[in-house]
């Protein structure tokens, strides 16, 4: 049996290349989870369905069943592919459509679209988002993106000092900030993006956004962004939120690398970002044009402790 890996951005996948059936029952079932997990330690398999008796496939023996949930029971997720169009049973078909709209066990068609499977379901960032949303300590809190609350982030988006030196344009109106919101929303649904609202725990008021963005998985790295009602600067709030991104980032994304660009005349949130042990990394003369000026980016970076 010849088992080789794949590794998809941060996903390590083993793959069973085997003609002959491989799968016959339960006990060999075990016997390949745990030479997969010996030779290669992944927790993603794709096996071909030749490589699996046809009992397999005939409900009424129940060794699907018994078989893949012994997958589940080792936190084994595992892709069947290979072509099912000549399976006429409705409960397999049905039995099937289940699994693929599950989270451990999916049948489709080729080894890419298992790859591309786990690496969508599976992403760290969109798995671990959850836990961005709810990020804080005893006077900062992190919240998802709602756009119920785009009045108050209509307060610092529409105020031309607030949104001087960030990426966003000046909101100049309720309508679209709200639609500002809606599109940060769907960005984090559709892409590898993180966003937060940052609120005061005492009071409960929104006093900012926080972002991961630009995450490239395969070289473990994100670019943070951040932006602040005018009245929490200086105050903290960004040392804070930038620390507790950071943690995220590299205890938990296990990233190798975050980064932020800033504009020279943004000297407030260049010495946040060296006060959380980023470094300032390189300069790029007259990169940006804020109001008719041009000015330089400054880019610092912060390496995962080894």
């Amino acid at each position: 049996m010849e088992i080789t890996t794949i590794r998809r951005n941060s996903l390590l996948i083993a793959f069973v290349q085997e003609k002959e059936i491989v799968i016959k029952d339960i006990q060999s079932a075990l016997d390949l989870l745990a030479t997969v997990w010996y030779e290669t330690g992944s927790n993603y398999l794709i096996i071909t369905k030749e490589s699996i008796t046809e009992d397999f496939f005939v409900l009424s023996t129940r060794l699907a069943g018994e078989i893949l949930q012994k997958f589940i029971n080792y936190n084994i997720k595992v892709a069947i592919t290979g072509d099912y169009s000549g399976y006429t049973s409705k409960p397999l078909k049905d039995f099937i459509y289940e699994c693929n709209n599950g989270k451990d066990i999916f049948f489709l068609s080729t080894i890419e679209e298992a790859i591309d499977k786990f690496t969508q379901a599976f992403n760290p960032v969109r798995l671990n988002a959850g836990k961005f949303h709810g990020l804080g300590d005893d006077t900062i809190g992190f919240k998802a993106l709602n756009t119920a609350d785009a009045a108050a982030i209509h307060e610092y988006a529409s105020d031309p000092e607030v949104s001087r030196y960030i990426g966003w344009r000046l909101m100049k109106s309720q309508d679209e900030t709200y639609q500002h919101v809606e599109t940060m929303i769907k960005r984090e649904t559709e892409l590898i993006q993180l966003y937060a609202s940052v609120y005061l725990r005492e009071t409960g008021e929104i006093i900012g956004t926080v972002m991961l963005f630009h995450m490239e998985l395969e070289a473990a790295n994100a670019e943070i962004g951040y932006v602040f009602r005018k009245d929490a600067w200086g105050k903290g709030y960004g040392s804070r939120s930038i620390a507790l991104i950071s943690d995220f980032v590299f205890n938990t994304l296990k990233f190798h690398r975050l980064y932020a660009n800033v504009a020279a005349e943004n000297v407030g949130s260049g010495k946040i970002l060296l006060k959380n042990g980023f470094l300032l990394e390189g300069r790029l003369k007259d990169h940006y044009l804020v109001e008719e000026r041009y000015c330089d980016r400054l880019i610092y970076g912060k390496l995962a402790t080894i």
